[in-house]
Parts: C-alpha cells; sequence; structure tokens
C-alpha cells in the first residue's frame, strides 16, 4: 500500500503490479514486460496504464521513430510498444489528439474517414489550433500513441451492428492508459431515442460521453469547437449548443434539439481524395471499400436504419467526384467497392454511375 500522488486515499498494490514492478528496473517495453511475466500483452497494457496514473511508473517515447505498419495482429493482443520506467515524470502537453479506430477485422470505415476530413477543413483548418486531428487508424497505433501523451483526448466511435462490442473494448483499453479520454458515439446503431439513449448511457458508464444523432460530420465539428477550452470536462452550456447530441451532466442525460440534415453533400470534403486514407495499406480493406453516391431514402421501411428519418429527401453526391473515388481505388488496387446508398438503381443517373465504374 502507498500514498496515491494526488493525495487521494491510499492504494493497494496486487501481486501482478508487485511483479511488472520488480520487473521494470529499467527502460523498457510493455511487451516485453508481459513476455518476462508471461502475461497477456492487452492484461499487462491495462495494468501498466494504471501504475502510470497511480505515480509508480511513468510512459517515454515510442521504441522506434519510424511508422508501424497499419495492418497488425487483431485487438485482442496488442498493446503500445511504449518506453515504460520509474519513476514518474510530466509527458505530451500538446494539442488535444483526436482518434478514430477501424476494426482490421472488416477494413477501414468510410464513415469515420468522412468525420476527420470535415473536421480537418471546418473553418479552414481552425480546429487544428486546438486538436491534434488523427487519421482513421487501427487500436494498436491508438494505444501506442495515446501512451506517450497527457491530458485530455478524444476518440470517435462509428456504431453499427458488427462493430459496437469492439468500439466498447477500444474504448474501454483507451481508457485504460488515458482516464481523461472522452468518447463519442454515433452512427446507425448509437441510440436516437430518448429512451434508448438513456439506457446506452446507463449500461456502459464512463465508456460513453456523447452520443451523436444522424448525419455527424457538422455536429462533430460544432461539438469540438464547443468544447476545446473545457475539455476534458464537458460544460454543459456550451454542449446545449450544439444540436443533434445528448450528453450527460450530473445525472441528467441532456438531448439537443435535432441537427439539420446536410443540404449539399459536396460541402463535405472526400476523405479518398483528400488524403485520410492515404496512409493504409490496400490489403487492409478486407471486403471492399463503400462508396456513397446518395443520401436518403422516401420510403419508411421498419428493418431499415433510413426507416427512422420517413421520407427523407434523397441528396446526391457529384458524379465526377463519385468517379474520381472510383479512380482512386483503382490506382490503388483496392480489392473491390461496395455502395452504401440506400437504394441503388432509385435514380436514372445511378446507370451513368454504373458506367462510370465500368470504364
Amino acid at each position: 500500500m502507498f500514498d496515491h500522488p494526488d493525495g487521494r486515499s491510499p492504494v493497494l498494490l496486487g501481486p501482478v503490479d508487485l511483479r511488472i514492478l520488480d520487473a521494470v528496473d529499467r527502460a523498457t517495453t510493455i511487451g516485453s514486460v508481459a513476455e518476462r511475466l508471461d502475461l497477456q500483452v492487452a492484461d499487462a497494457a491495462d495494468r501498466i496504464g494504471w501504475l502510470v496514473r497511480a505515480g509508480r511508473l511513468t510512459r517515454g517515447g515510442v521504441v522506434s521513430p519510424e511508422p508501424q505498419p497499419e495492418v497488425v495482429p487483431a485487438l485482442g493482443n496488442t498493446a503500445p510498444e511504449v518506453l515504460v520506467a520509474s519513476p514518474s515524470v510530466e509527458g505530451d502537453t500538446g494539442r488535444i489528439p483526436v482518434y478514430s479506430v477501424w476494426d482490421e477485422a472488416v477494413g477501414p470505415l468510410l464513415s469515420l474517414g468522412m468525420l476527420t476530413a470535415s473536421a480537418r477543413s471546418w473553418r479552414s483548418g481552425s480546429l487544428s489550433e486546438h486538436y491534434d486531428i488523427r487519421r482513421p487508424e487501427t487500436a494498436s497505433s491508438l494505444l501506442t500513441d495515446l501512451a506517450t501523451r497527457t491530458g485530455p483526448a478524444v476518440l470517435l466511435c462509428s456504431d453499427y451492428v458488427w462493430s459496437l462490442e469492439f468500439n466498447f473494448e477500444v474504448a474501454r483499453r483507451a481508457k485504460a492508459v488515458n482516464p481523461n479520454l472522452v468518447v463519442i458515439h454515433g452512427g446507425p446503431s448509437a441510440p436516437k431515442y430518448p429512451g434508448d439513449a438513456e439506457a446506452f448511457f446507463r449500461d456502459h458508464g464512463d465508456l460513453v460521453q456523447v452520443i451523436v444523432r444522424g448525419e455527424g460530420e457538422l455536429v462533430l465539428c460544432e461539438l469540438l469547437e464547443a468544447l476545446a477550452s473545457s475539455l476534458p470536462d464537458l460544460d454543459p452550456e456550451r454542449a446545449r449548443s450544439v444540436p443533434g447530441i445528448s450528453f450527460r451532466d450530473g445525472d441528467a442525460i441532456v438531448r439537443t434539439p435535432d441537427q439539420d440534415r446536410i443540404s449539399t453533400l459536396d460541402d463535405l470534403p472526400s476523405p479518398y481524395l483528400t488524403g485520410e486514407f492515404d496512409h493504409i495499406a490496400p490489403e487492409a480493406w478486407v471486403h471492399a471499400m463503400s462508396i456513397e453516391t446518395n443520401r436518403g431514402c422516401p420510403y419508411g421501411c421498419t428493418f431499415c436504419d433510413w426507416g427512422s428519418a420517413t421520407l427523407s429527401r434523397i441528396r446526391k453526391f457529384d458524379v465526377d467526384r463519385i468517379a474520381s473515388e472510383f479512380e482512386w481505388a483503382a490506382s490503388r488496387q483496392i480489392n473491390g467497392m461496395m455502395f452504401c446508398d440506400a437504394n441503388v438503381g432509385i435514380l436514372p443517373r445511378d446507370v451513368q454511375i454504373a458506367e462510370r465504374l465500368a470504364d
């Protein structure tokens, strides 16, 4: 047992913690500690993160300054290869990092690239004064970078049926490394209705700070702008000014008015054409890369996420932009492309788009 460095209640070390402290007699890596003690790498990373927060260890820089490959083993057995040693010293004090993570079993997500590209271009790049907006990356890449920083950080989770549990696992591990992480959820599986949102907050605790409803690009930019001066705390008055979100204010769940749908989709930068995915190897797209040619649907089918936006007007991306995204994929020999429109073929111009794709 020892006194916590921040003056809080004394901290009790467990057997694994003592073994780790005995093993770290000089600068070493989390992976080396795990191997030496016959621990799972992820478990060693969690405990080392806790020991750093308790003031028993300190994190240094990344072992190698060279870029790490983007296609790495699955989340379950990854951890940041970061130097750890004792005693504790002060770490990074730069801009607030904004992370977005894709599952290597699925491949990079168009939704995350749309978010980071929009945030990067917002008001001529003004968000970059406060934030380090990182390109979509793997869980290993996030944990490696996060371990070298102190202070607040932001994680963007694009929730689908097949990504929700992955996102919670990433958030849990990242929170273990940095409790000041603010987790923002959005996407089709992020709850839209008040009762569902309250249950989402209740069931997932500190793995959810904000839920974004509907299209996320503009909402995210306005949210980051509003909260830049208060993170890791969410200033409730400033958060209330952002439409399209739900968040906690003490014990209450606050739901702001809906954000208007984006009327001119071409105002949103294409992540394929602006470099958000240029660092990722083509084979990372395990199945295919996603292409949006339009948004919206005039129908209200209950089995479809668009059914929650009944009688929605179809808004279109420019055909030349879409064709340029085809060319980007072809030039990189991406495995395939798939449309994520609600109804491919509903518009006469879809024939033209198919012909451009064939070309």
